[in-house]
């Protein structure tokens, strides 16, 4: 009863673009974002902006790419995102506007991080790395993608955001924390260099930030519930939505049976007794080594089952508070 295949969170915008085809509806047209763009001009709207963040960021681009795009000037930002769509492949893209009388400033200052819950999946590669010194530590996130961190604020930090997923953490919940994992140890330069990171990391997308705390707990409670939605998207397939609006993918058919007793009206122990009733006393779960091959299943009871898969529940954001 596990879960994987989480993607990036979505905002309640306006999609649109750049090659837009949806293969569902018959006769769907393409277009490009400019045309978009200058439709929504007609009805009193203006272009803000992609609503991924980290598309803003081109540090990751060749130079020859960056200083293409980088020639853009602020009134031609639109110009500029659909010239960034041809050479990111983007077919699909997220478009936010706002009404045309809006002033506009892209600028966007360092400490706006500070005004946001903060979101991230990052887990110690070496957990037992020394958190107080200055030696390497290297962070992995549920994409795969991997830090390497050597501040001990900074380190203490992702250990915070990891360890909280998929709560989110306002910034000076973080800066507490990170300082309490340090042991209290403190410098005036801890805010700023904090905010610095937490800058490059939501530009890079490495962190994800919220302008409220999701509606979600991690910690199972005695009668645990699961978002509606999840449990009528698990009825007819393995893909459903967690809290933070990202897709979930379900394991197998018992996981999806699983989500659909977690409607907050049965206890820990009815939940056992009706997995046991369905699916028998004791359960196979399939094992990983380091390099990804299958090893030796592992044999649990169902209450074992059953308090491993709510843990993993909780982890990807499924439950309700």
């Amino acid at each position: 009863m596990q879960s994987c295949a989480i993607n990036a969170p979505a905002c309640s915008t306006l999609r649109t673009n750049c090659f837009f085809t949806t293969i569902s509806i018959p006769g769907a047209t393409a277009f490009l974002l400019h045309e978009v763009v200058e439709d929504a001009g007609r009805h009193g709207l203006q272009y803000l902006s992609d609503a991924d963040f980290s598309r803003r960021y081109l540090a990751g681009y060749t130079e020859e790419v960056r200083a293409t795009l980088q020639r853009f000037p602020e009134s031609e930002f639109m110009a500029r995102d659909q010239y960034q769509d041809f050479i990111d492949g983007n077919g699909f893209r997220r478009t936010l506007l706002c009404h045309e009388g809006i002033f506009l400033d892209r600028k966007v200052d360092l400490d706006f991080i500070t005004a946001f819950y903060l979101l991230s999946t990052a887990s110690p590669r070496r957990p037992d790395a020394c958190l107080t010194d200055d030696s390497e530590m290297e962070f992995e996130n549920q994409d795969g993608s991997r830090i390497t961190v050597t501040n001990p604020l900074l380190k203490a930090a992702h250990l915070c955001l990891g360890r909280a997923w998929p709560r989110a953490l306002s910034f000076t919940e973080l800066l507490d924390g990170a300082r309490t994992l340090l042991e209290g140890r403190q410098t005036g330069d801890d805010r700023r260099i904090l905010t610095e990171a937490l800058y490059i990391l939501a530009c890079s997308g490495e962190v994800s930030f919220l302008k409220s705390r999701p509606f979600l707990v991690k910690e199972v409670t005695d009668c645990p519930q699961a978002s509606l939605l999840a449990r009528r998207q698990a009825l007819t397939g393995p893909l459903v939505t967690n809290l933070l609006h990202q897709t979930v993918q379900l394991e197998d058919d018992r996981t999806r049976h699983f989500l659909q007793l977690l409607d907050g009206s049965r206890t820990i122990e009815q939940i056992t007794a009706e997995m046991t009733e369905t699916f028998g006393p004791t359960v196979q779960v399939k094992q990983m080594d380091d390099a990804g091959q299958p090893t030796a299943p592992l044999l649990l009871s169902t209450r074992q089952s059953v308090d491993r898969s709510l843990a993993t529940v909780g982890k990807l954001g499924l439950l309700v508070a």
